[in-house]
């Protein structure tokens, strides 16, 4: 009974206002410049693991750049590994994708994202199941995964960043980035300046 509530003021913690802990993740080499992907390994007690991949795919709709979000097991799939870690896991891939988004370099500043609750298995083209979202007849209704998610990003995500749930599938827009502002001048070394020339 002890280690079920250890357990669960673990998951506390990491929902709330405690510190989720990560596991440590890497950047693959680039094959493409429309892809990037990430990956990280699982740990058991056992000294076994998982291994998951984090693939951002650029795609363009309606005239908007926009990176899809797609995360697997190494079996190909989002089902369950069966180690008891799936907040680690969570914390772990949004992580992964606030790193993405902080780093130019990889993102092309575009700053719209999307994200599919559905298991890879189920849909194999990311752009129809992101129309199928967008389809207003009949809207896929929320997988448990996307609405976790949902709460993650909206906790973590910069202030500004704009929410769009639409059934299944979840669009975001982060707050492009800040630029410095310039220095200013000093005017007396202007002045000085001035006199060299």
């Amino acid at each position: 009974m002890k280690l079920l509530f250890e357990n669960w003021r673990e998951y506390l913690n990491e929902i709330g206002e405690g510190t989720p802990t990560t596991y440590d993740y890497k950047l693959a080499p680039r094959s493409s410049d429309e892809n990037v992907l990430y990956t990280f390994k699982s740990e058991t007690e056992g000294g076994g693991g998982s291994y998951y991949n984090v693939l951002f795919n650029q795609y363009e709709t309606e005239g908007t750049d926009y990176w899809d979000i797609s995360f697997e097991t190494e079996f190909g799939g989002l089902g369950e590994t069966g180690e008891g870690q799936p907040l680690k896991i969570m914390s772990t891939v949004l992580k992964i994708i606030k790193d993405f988004i902080s780093r130019p370099d990889l993102n092309k500043n575009i700053t719209t994202y999307a994200f599919a609750g559905a298991h890879r298995s189920e849909v194999s083209d990311p752009e129809a199941e992101i129309a199928q979202a967008l389809e207003p007849s009949k809207p896929p209704t929320k997988t448990v995964r996307t609405k976790l998610y949902l709460r993650y990003l909206k906790k973590h995500m910069p202030k500004d960043t704009k929410l769009v749930p639409r059934g299944n599938a979840i669009w975001f827009t982060v707050p492009a980035p800040q630029r410095p502002s310039p220095k200013p001048v000093d005017p007396e070394y202007l002045d000085q300046l001035g006199g060299l020339f």
